[in-house]
């Protein structure tokens, strides 16, 4: 017995997803600058350079998992992997 299944996500929540990811970044960024500056006694930096790695496709995936107790009547478990949006952001600060 052999299942494929797929999945996709909208467009427009995939750009939700990634618009608050990179903003939750960008925080992140930000916060760790001005901790390392305090750290340092530097009193002002700024925003040099941001750049972001280009994007790559999200491909969610599903496997289909039976248990060898459950019995042959009974539904298969779907386990779905999780989805994964890979990119980088670089912020530069100068002082």
């Amino acid at each position: 017995m052999s299942f494929q299944l797929g999945f996709q996500l909208s467009e427009a929540a995939q750009k939700s997803l990634e618009n608050t990811l990179l903003t939750e970044a960008l925080r992140d960024a930000e916060s760790r600058a001005r901790l390392i500056a305090e750290t340092l006694n530097i009193r002002s930096i700024q925003v040099h350079h941001v750049s972001l790695d280009t994007p790559r496709p999200i491909y969610p995936t599903a496997r289909m998992m039976k248990s060898s107790d459950m019995a042959e009547e009974s539904e298969p478990l779907i386990q779905t992997d999780q989805l994964k949006i890979d990119k980088r952001v670089y912020v530069k600060y100068t002082y």
